[in-house]
């Protein structure tokens, strides 16, 4: 009788959330458009809402199938030019980038270092360090601070599946669960810390790599590395700071366990020897992560050789792909490093990648000419930019908007169209051409609230030790803190060393 009366209240409850979040999708296509949205584009702008209205409920995998079937309707009015079948186009559209591909092979290769240990042998060294027992707040800081470290040299994907993975090992070791607000609140940070470690260096980050790219493009004259670190690292400092100080005072994480716990005790002054499969697991992962670091340094140091050109062609995707296979093909005693079934059952998280692939296919949907979208941000920013308003202003608006749609769509399509935007306006506004460039790039990486904002967010979000609930309020925190760093700081630095 007990059960009858706790779960009836539980299924209302899930049966009203998900009636309202059918009931937004629903509105938006019967709804007259607005703006310069089309009819296409306000169906699509609905089925987005929708997917992020149940991320932030933590219902992620039908909801982001049922966008793929309500993208099968839109198909011939975003993409006119289509010979395929409508629904097979929307499959193509949500699973056919190479990212879903990547995430995949990604927690593949960080479930097995975690199945032999060691993930667990880097929570044992990190445990053993003085920092990391001075107090809990520096223990905090400096998990986060690796994070950063780490994001600034690999792939933010990549960097955040690591991460994670050492992280839930010290978790675990701590006799912490899912649902409490501290391992909430660290998985969060880590996030936050890749996302801006990702607009501090072009290496091994394709979104400033391809930004540059378009400034050499639109004005003939490159940016060096260098000159975007001098500019992208102190402004990445300041907001990862600030994220610091809003974890700490405004968050203010339950740290009860922290406080009594002996870190000494958990761990002994002496690791472990590695057994052999350990030493090959963790050898085919480190060349893998060797190859990602690789590609980033080449295009630094000899952008024009052979070797440079080879690994861009391969991308991270084809390393990650021969790692997953050396890892099922190599045996110790007649078994697989990692068995395929067993890494793609335990290290995968499923409802994540479906809700990946459906934001991917929603945000890129929504970046066509064909919805309108674009044209009506463009039509919102006009009266500041072509009213004769102060520089300043006018730089602070094209940063809101930047923030304001990474967080919708994918980044990269935003931050090519405001570059193809600003570029060419800048002299007629009085503003420099590069620090424009550069603002608008580190601009890009400074969303956090919502699950499309980022694939480390959209991972973030479907992770069993967050709450989404906490992502989506610290996110919209951090995000007006870069914002105004961004604004205060970054604009007068860049202002000061390029004019």
């Amino acid at each position: 009788m007990l059960n009858q009366t706790t779960e009836k209240p539980k299924n209302s409850n899930y049966l009203l959330k998900s009636l309202i979040g059918l009931v937004i999708a629903v509105l938006f296509w019967i709804l007259p458009p607005f703006g310069q949205l089309t009819v296409a584009g306000m169906k699509l702008l609905g089925l987005f809402i929708m997917v992020i209205y149940f991320c932030v409920i933590n219902e992620l995998a039908w909801p982001s199938v049922l966008a793929v079937v309500g993208m099968s309707f839109l198909i011939m009015d975003i993409y006119p030019e289509t010979a395929l079948n409508p629904l097979y186009r929307a499959v193509e559209l949500s699973w056919g980038y190479n990212i879903i591909i990547f995430v995949v092979a990604s927690l593949f290769i960080t479930f097995a270092l975690s199945e032999v240990g060691f993930m667990n042998r880097l929570a044992n060294w990190f445990l053993r360090r003085k920092i990391a027992r001075k107090d809990p707040w520096a223990f905090t800081y400096m998990l986060l601070f690796i994070a950063l470290f780490i994001g600034l040299w690999f792939d933010p994907t990549a960097s955040l599946l690591f991460s994670l993975g050492f992280t839930k090992a010290i978790f675990e070791k701590l006799d912490m669960k899912k649902g409490e607000n501290y391992p909430a609140m660290v998985v969060t940070g880590i996030a936050f810390s890749i996302c801006i470690a990702f607009g501090m260096t072009p290496i091994s980050h394709p979104l400033p790599i391809l930004g540059l790219g378009v400034y050499q493009k639109i004005t003939g004259t490159p940016i060096n590395f260098v000159t975007y670190m001098a500019l992208g690292i102190p402004v990445g400092i300041i907001c990862f700071i600030g994220m610091l100080l809003i974890i700490r005072f405004i968050v203010k994480p339950d740290m009860t366990k922290l406080n009594n716990a002996d870190l000494g005790s958990l761990v002994s002054d002496k690791a472990e020897p590695m057994s052999l499969r350990e030493v090959l697991t963790v050898t085919v992962s480190l060349a893998v992560f060797a190859c990602w670091l690789l590609d980033g340094f080449l295009k630094v140091f000899i952008p024009a050789s052979p070797l440079t050109a080879f690994f861009s062609q391969i991308t991270t995707l084809t390393p990650a792909i021969v790692g997953v296979v050396l890892l099922s093909a190599i045996r110790v005693n007649g078994q697989p490093l990692m068995p395929f079934e067993k890494g793609m059952r335990g290290g995968v998280a499923w409802s994540m990648i479906v809700l990946l692939a459906a934001l991917f296919m929603l945000g890129n949907g929504l970046a066509e000419a064909t919805t309108g979208f674009n044209a009506t941000i463009i039509g919102v920013m006009g009266p500041f930019i072509n009213g004769g308003t102060s520089k300043y202003l006018i730089m602070l608006v094209i940063m809101m908007v930047i923030v304001l749609l990474t967080n919708i769509f994918n980044n990269i399509p935003v931050v090519m169209m405001m570059l193809n935007v600003c570029i060419p306006l800048a002299p007629a506004l009085n503003l420099n051409s590069l620090s424009v460039a550069l603002l608008i790039i580190i601009s890009g990486q400074m969303a956090f609230a919502v699950p499309s904002a980022f694939p480390a967010i959209t991972i973030i979000y479907s992770d069993d030790w967050a709450k989404p609930k906490m992502i989506f309020r610290c996110g919209v925190a951090v995000m007006l803190w870069c914002l105004l760093i961004m604004a205060v700081i970054g604009y007068p630095m860049a202002k000061v060393m390029f004019g």
